[in-house]
C-alpha cells in the first residue's frame, strides 16, 4: 500500500512538472515585484514561487502570444491567432469584453504593446505599419 502511494505521487509530480515545462510561454515581473507567468491555458500571477495568489483562463481566447505590464494594474493578454486583446484587472479578473484587432480583413495584427497615457502600440504584418491605438 505504502509502494503504490509513492508511485502515485511521483506519478503526479512527473505529470506537473512536465505539463508546466511544456506549456509555459514566458514569466515576467510587473514594476510592484508580482511575477507573471503565462501558460498556453492560464495566466499566474504570483507573490513569492510557490503560492499562486491569482489566476486567469486563457481557453476561450486561444494561445497567448505575450502579456504587457506597463500598468501593472491593467495588465493585458494579447493572443495573435484571434487577434484579441484581453484587459484584466489587477487581480487577474476580465475587465470588459475582449478587444479584437483583426475585424478589419485589411490588416494581420502580430504583435502588441501597452503605452503611456492609456494607449498602445500595435504592428500590422500585412501592411508593415506600426501603429499607435
Amino acid at each position: 500500500m505504502g509502494q503504490r502511494i509513492k508511485t502515485i505521487h511521483l506519478s503526479i509530480a512527473i505529470f506537473f512538472v512536465s505539463w508546466s515545462v511544456q506549456s509555459q510561454i514566458l514569466v515576467k515581473t510587473d514594476a510592484l515585484g508580482f511575477t507573471y507567468e503565462l501558460y498556453e491555458n492560464v495566466l499566474i500571477k504570483q507573490e513569492s514561487p510557490p503560492f499562486p495568489q491569482f489566476q486567469f483562463g486563457l481557453l476561450n481566447f486561444g494561445i497567448p502570444t505575450s502579456i504587457d505590464l506597463t500598468n501593472p494594474l491593467r495588465p493585458f493578454v494579447f493572443c495573435k491567432d484571434q487577434g484579441c486583446i484581453v484587459f484584466l484587472d489587477n487581480e487577474l479578473n476580465q475587465a470588459g469584453s475582449p478587444f479584437y484587432l483583426n475585424s478589419n480583413n485589411n490588416v494581420q495584427i502580430t504583435a502588441c504593446c501597452g503605452s503611456k497615457g492609456n494607449a498602445f502600440w500595435i504592428y500590422d504584418h500585412l501592411n508593415r505599419q506600426l501603429q499607435l491605438l
